[in-house]
């Protein structure tokens, strides 16, 4: 399978990576795939009325978090609005998954960052990533209890008899 996700953006008040990479993880946790088998070398993909659609496996929950830097290094926000953007001296960006891996790690121009700063701010974003995770969890719970109240059970299980 191949699975492209875009970002639309239509309103914009800052902190737009850490946005899109939670409305695409939340996308990911939410699609359902046709459901497949494999026997004797042959792929059946089975249609909606055959199988429910399955969650993708997704293994590693990557989510971004974005400090903007100001006061020379010294001071630095979480979730800054676009005016706040415009007045920092520059960005850290971590993304971490939920067990704590760094994805990835950018810094911007401006003044350096020292690396106790860069550790103490993981464990902050780690914190967040976490909180965020758990929204994210709440409402696709949520969705499925919707879903199972309007007796697409089985859609809402997303489990096929094999």
């Amino acid at each position: 399978w191949g699975i492209r996700a875009d970002v639309h953006v239509t309103n914009y008040d800052g902190n737009i990576i850490d946005a899109a990479c939670i409305g695409v993880m939340a996308g990911l946790l939410h699609f359902r795939r046709p459901d497949i088998e494999v026997k004797e070398g042959q792929v059946t993909v089975f249609g909606l009325d055959e199988r429910v659609p399955v969650p993708l496996t997704i293994t590693h929950r990557p989510l971004a978090i974005t400090f903007h830097i100001f006061h020379e290094g010294r001071v630095m926000i979480v979730d800054a609005t676009r005016k706040e953007e415009l007045a920092s001296e520059g960005h850290l960006i971590i993304a971490l998954n939920t067990t704590g891996e760094t994805c990835a790690l950018y810094k911007s121009a401006g003044n350096p960052v020292s690396a106790i700063e860069v550790v103490n701010k993981t464990a902050l974003a780690l914190q967040k990533i976490k909180e965020i995770n758990a929204v994210i969890d709440k409402a696709l719970q949520a969705d499925l209890s919707k879903r199972a109240k309007r007796d697409r059970g089985a859609e809402a299980a997303a489990e096929n008899d094999r």
